[in-house]
C-alpha cells in the first residue's frame, strides 16, 4: 500500500485491530496514493488464522474515498435552520453541513443525538425536529436537525395549496 507508513504495525489503528473483533474505523485523512494525496475513510480489521480463529496473522485496511460519501451527502437539501451530521461512535464528527445558528455548540448537538432517535428539542431558544439513526455496523450516527419552524411553514404552504385546490375543483 503506498500510503502506509513503514513503521505502521507501531500505528494506534493497527494495534487496537489486533486486539479486538470489531472493525476499527478511522476518520477521513488524507492518504498519498502517489501522485497526490486523497481524502479517505479508512476501516481495519484483523484477520484470523483459518486453522486457529484465536491466531492473529494480520491486519487488513481498506481505504474509502471520502469524496465519495461527501457527494453523496451534499446532496441532501439542508434548509435553513438545519443541519446534517454523521457521527462517529466517539462523537466525532465523520460528515458535517449545518445551516444552524452558530450559538449551538456541538456539545448541545450531542446531547441531543444521543437522548432519542426522533424528538422535538429546544436548542438556544429554538425549537428544532431531531432525528437519529444509528448505523449498527459502524455504530456511527446519523443526525437530521430541522428547524421545526421550517417544516410547519412547507405544511401550512401544502394546507393553503391544497384548500386552494379543493374550492377551485369545487
Amino acid at each position: 500500500h503506498i500510503g502506509l507508513n513503514s513503521d505502521y504495525k507501531a500505528e494506534e489503528w493497527y494495534q487496537a485491530a489486533q486486539n479486538t473483533d470489531d472493525y476499527i474505523f478511522l476518520l477521513a485523512h488524507s492518504e498519498d496514493a502517489g501522485t497526490s494525496p486523497n481524502l479517505v475513510i479508512s476501516i481495519a480489521k484483523r484477520l484470523c488464522s483459518l486453522q486457529d480463529n484465536q491466531k492473529t496473522i494480520g491486519v487488513i485496511r481498506v481505504d474509502a474515498n471520502y469524496n465519495g460519501i461527501k457527494a453523496v451527502c451534499d446532496r441532501i437539501n439542508i434548509n435553513e435552520g438545519g443541519g446534517l451530521y454523521i457521527m462517529d461512535s466517539n462523537w466525532n464528527p465523520v460528515y458535517q453541513n449545518s445551516k444552524l445558528p452558530t450559538t449551538i455548540t456541538s456539545d448541545e448537538i450531542r446531547s441531543v443525538a444521543a437522548s432519542s432517535r426522533y424528538s422535538t428539542q429546544e436548542l438556544g431558544g429554538i425549537a428544532f425536529i431531531v432525528n437519529v439513526e444509528i448505523i449498527p455496523s459502524t455504530d456511527w450516527r446519523v443526525i437530521a436537525i430541522n428547524s421545526k419552524n421550517q417544516v410547519i411553514k412547507g405544511t401550512n404552504t401544502t394546507l393553503v395549496f391544497n384548500m386552494l385546490l379543493a374550492a377551485g375543483m369545487a
